[in-house]
């Protein structure tokens, strides 16, 4: 057909190939993650901004330190835990050179990679959508964004160690009392007792400077002489001073025998030293407290059900009052119905902290280290006889059911 000119018109093509489904398909996903990372930036870089795009990893970290690892780094975890994925996919090396990486590393490198790929297999377990957002920046090549989203994470993480950290160092003034009383109730002979702790006394004042804290911080082996008065009164007034001199003088020798490897042999001129891996009194359940036992009575001492309860199902429920479910609590928020060995361990956490004299959260208390001793627990509890980790679990779980009537029916589970 002629145009105005009168020259005949040629139709105009596209010169673009045709996109077939798939294309468009990745198309459209690409540019879904281009808005999604436009609006996490923005929401990042403003002080005012309210979190939207962001919320759900902010939201990841405040249950990271409670239910998946008090002590890691969530990059690092974040890596090893996808490239472990990804190994396992065929996606990455090939065996050969995974068996050359495991025989250069370190035993120590190993070990922090494993327990990096376990809490990331209980974040993946628990947040699959994030982590397909994760999987989507390396397939992007996007480490911005990566590193940004992990950032979300660590502030949640922050908030939530905080919170709780605050919780329970200002309350368990008001469980100790309480705590130890459930605990040696079917003692007969029971006469140990110790002036309360106030709010209004210095924190520096705590752990073996004080009577009371004191008393949850005797280690397994010596238990019997403070809470049984096996051998007299002198005797636990005994364990009490080696608790000081323990304090000034860190060795100690282990001895072996039928109470196991948390056994002391104690040398009266070191006294007795609070270690990363001393099983103590605030642990145990005293009324089932066996000195040839070690796992008889461990970890179900009032102190952590109480501060268990405090983070969990709310502060409001921390003495086992019933009542209304407690809108704060994180069980709720989180969707959680069942308590796992990473809470416990993590719940132990802040309530060795609690009891110590340090006045801010750090990892080391003289030869005693924080971070050691959660981990100590956890592995400790994923080591356990099959058995004994069984009925634990189903203790606490038992203990939560009773406190609600059913964590189900009480709108625990979002």
């Amino acid at each position: 057909m002629p145009n105005s000119s009168g020259t005949n018109s040629v139709p105009m093509t596209s010169t673009l190939p045709r996109q077939n489904a798939e294309e468009r398909a990745a198309a459209s996903r690409k540019r879904k993650y281009d808005s999604f990372v436009a609006e996490s930036t923005g929401e990042m870089a403003s002080d005012d901004r309210p979190f939207k795009v962001l919320k759900p990893f902010i939201q990841a970290g405040l249950w990271w330190p409670r239910g998946i690892c008090l002590y890691s780094d969530i990059s690092a975890t974040l890596c090893d835990g996808i490239e472990n994925e990804m190994e396992k996919a065929g996606e990455e090396e090939e065996d050969g050179l995974n068996d050359q990486r495991t025989l250069k590393s370190s035993k120590e490198a190993l070990k922090l990679r494993e327990r990096n790929i376990r809490a990331f297999s209980l974040f993946a377990e628990k947040y699959p959508e994030l982590v397909e957002v994760f999987h989507q920046t390396i397939e992007y090549e996007d480490q911005g964004t990566f590193n940004r989203l992990a950032k979300a994470i660590c502030k949640g993480y922050k908030q939530a160690r905080r919170t709780d950290t605050s919780l329970e160092k200002d309350d368990i003034c008001d469980w100790l009392i309480p705590a130890m009383e459930e605990s040696t109730d079917e003692l007969d002979d029971f006469s140990f007792a110790a002036p309360a702790l106030t709010r209004n006394e210095l924190k520096s004042a705590r752990g073996i400077n004080h009577p009371l804290t004191r008393a949850f911080l005797i280690p397994f082996g010596f238990i019997d002489r403070v809470y049984y008065q096996e051998d007299g009164a002198e005797a636990c007034k005994k364990v009490f001073d080696d608790l000081k001199k323990g304090a000034k003088n860190a060795k100690k020798n282990r001895g072996k025998g039928k109470k196991g490897r948390n056994a002391i042999v104690q040398d009266d001129s070191r006294g007795i030293p609070l270690e990363s891996d001393s099983l103590c009194a605030f642990m145990y359940f005293i009324n089932s407290y066996d000195s040839g036992k070690v796992w008889s009575g461990l970890l179900r001492g009032p102190l952590l059900v109480i501060a268990y309860r405090a983070i969990f199902t709310g502060p409001s429920s921390a003495l086992g009052e019933k009542g209304a479910p407690t809108k704060s609590g994180n069980a709720k928020i989180h969707g959680v119905s069942e308590v796992s060995f990473e809470s416990i361990a993590y719940v132990a956490a802040p309530v060795r902290f609690a009891l110590c004299s340090k006045t801010s959260w750090v990892k080391e208390d003289g030869v005693f280290n924080l971070e050691c001793f959660y981990f100590y627990l956890l592995d400790l509890m994923l080591k356990a006889p099959t058995k004994w980790g069984d009925e634990l679990l189903e203790f606490w779980n038992e203990l939560q059911c009773r406190l609600w009537g059913c964590l189900d029916c009480a709108g625990f589970i979002g």
